[in-house]
This record gives structure tokens, C-alpha cells and sequence, in this order.
């Protein structure tokens, strides 16, 4: 039995079969767009343009791909690897500034501990002054001559 007729036969769901490379290269179009996208005054199709234009594949394309993804049998291998390259640029820009915020918050940490530090010596620093040289009260009342 050819694959085609198992693939058919176990689509019990009614949807139709797709492609790995079709379903991979439309989650990292997905991806790209919504790294493209400006805000609720842009449009997705054209965040998605923009991610296709970034990723250098034609517009047509990445539309065709965007819209009718489940019926391709087949991805461009072309495609595909400008996709999976822009798309692992995605993800080298994101964790590069996620260890870049890490690092600043360690920073701020102990940058704040510091100062803390620094207040609590400086206010035992004053009581400990404060006390020493506090005139003391005198024993008995004073008359004056």
C-alpha cells in the first residue's frame, strides 16, 4: 500500500495531510511576522511582507505559504533555508538580549545592595556619633552666681 492511500485512510478527521517542511516554514513565518508587526495601527499581511522581505523570499510566496499552508505538499528548499535562517536570527537577537537584561538586573541588584549597605554603616556610623558626643546632663541642678 502506497503512503498516499495510508495517509488518506488514517485522515479520519477530515483535514487534509501536510507536509513537515510546510507546517515548520509557516511557524517560523508566524514567528518572523510577529517580530515585524508595529502595533495595533499595523496589519499582519504587511508584518508579513516585511518578514519576507527580510528573510528574502518573494511576497507571493511567503502569501501563499501564510494562507494555504495545509495544502502544500511541498516547501521550496530555497525558502526554507532563508526562513530557518532568518528565523535563528530571531532567536540569536532575542537570547542575546535576554543574557544583555540579565546581566543588567544582576547589576541593579547589587548595585542597590551596595547602597543599602552603605546607608545601614552610615546611620550606625551617626548613632554611634550621636551618642558619644551628646553632652551629658548634669547630676544636679545648676544656680547661677
Amino acid at each position: 500500500m502506497s503512503d498516499i492511500r495510508r495517509v488518506a485512510r488514517d485522515n479520519s478527521s477530515g483535514t487534509q495531510a501536510m507536509t513537515t517542511a510546510a507546517s515548520h516554514s509557516r511557524r517560523m513565518l508566524v514567528a518572523l511576522t510577529q517580530a515585524h508587526h508595529r502595533g495595533p495601527t499595523d496589519t499582519w499581511t504587511a508584518a508579513r511582507d516585511r518578514a519576507a522581505k527580510a528573510a528574502g523570499i518573494e511576497r507571493s510566496y511567503a502569501t501563499r505559504l501564510w494562507s494555504r499552508w495545509q495544502d502544500m505538499k511541498d516547501v521550496s528548499g530555497e525558502v526554507l533555508i532563508r526562513l530557518s535562517a532568518a528565523y535563528v536570527a530571531l532567536c540569536e537577537a532575542s537570547e542575546d538580549q535576554e543574557a544583555r537584561l540579565v546581566v543588567e538586573g544582576e547589576r541593579i541588584a547589587r548595585d542597590t545592595a551596595d547602597e543599602i549597605m552603605a546607608a545601614a554603616g552610615l546611620s550606625r556610623r551617626a548613632e554611634r556619633v550621636g551618642s558619644a558626643g551628646a553632652p551629658k546632663a548634669p547630676s544636679s541642678p545648676q544656680t547661677l552666681p
